[in-house]
């Protein structure tokens, strides 16, 4: 696998359900599996966190979307954000969540209880690729391949996350669809996005196979 990156990443954006938390909502869960890709739509929404009101303790116990006790954040998500946007890092959280006043102030509630940074939380938003290539991110990490499908490569450098709070087989990654690479664990995450943003010369893994090979890290 070659991988192509400019010398000045500087923007992540990250997906929230299913890549930074799990959910237990069997509802939740078939919606994002049916979830369709709109490449018409530039549409999405800011929150303004400021102004975002604190979401009441009776309407967030209603259904599990709404109650961030529900959500369990996988493992090392956290500090493997934090650790990037403690060095400067602009970190974008970009969700297909609407962005309705209930579901924005019960995002912020889960991501501010959960101890997440960031600088723009993103919602409403049916074309990830678009708002990447908009928006010049570097990196985009994400549980749905078809939101990966039309980032531009020459811009943003897209991966798949895949993982499960507890596994009895080792984390492991391998080369997905639409030529992006993907991950089984944040550690793996963290270690690939560190080789990129230092410029080692290559990143070594393991495939599904138990095979080792090499990313090659080149400058365009």
């Amino acid at each position: 696998i070659i991988v192509f990156c400019g010398g000045d990443m500087k923007k992540i954006g990250i997906d929230i359900d299913n890549t930074i938390f799990t959910c237990k909502s069997y509802l939740y869960n078939l919606l994002n599996k049916v979830q369709k890709l709109n490449k018409s739509s530039h549409a999405y929404k800011i929150i303004d966190v400021d102004k975002t009101k604190k979401l009441s303790n009776f309407i967030r116990v209603l259904h599990p979307i709404l109650n961030h006790k529900k959500y369990i954040s996988f493992p090392l998500a956290k500090e493997t954000i934090n650790k990037f946007y403690d060095e400067g890092y602009e970190i974008h959280l970009i969700s297909n969540r609407p962005g309705f006043s209930i579901m924005a102030q019960a995002t912020l509630q889960l991501l501010q209880e959960n101890d997440i940074h960031f600088n723009k939380l993103i919602m409403g938003c049916k074309n990830k690729s678009s708002y990447c290539n908009e928006n010049e991110i570097d990196v985009l990490i994400d549980d749905m391949p078809v939101n990966l499908k039309y980032i531009d490569d020459n811009i943003t450098t897209g991966i798949l996350f895949k993982g499960k709070l507890k596994s009895k087989h080792p984390a492991k990654w391998k080369r997905s669809e639409y030529n992006k690479v993907e991950f089984s664990s944040w550690k793996f995450i963290d270690e690939f996005l560190s080789g990129k943003f230092f410029q080692r010369k290559s990143f070594k893994g393991k495939d599904l196979d138990g095979k080792d090979f090499e990313c090659e890290i080149k400058q365009y």
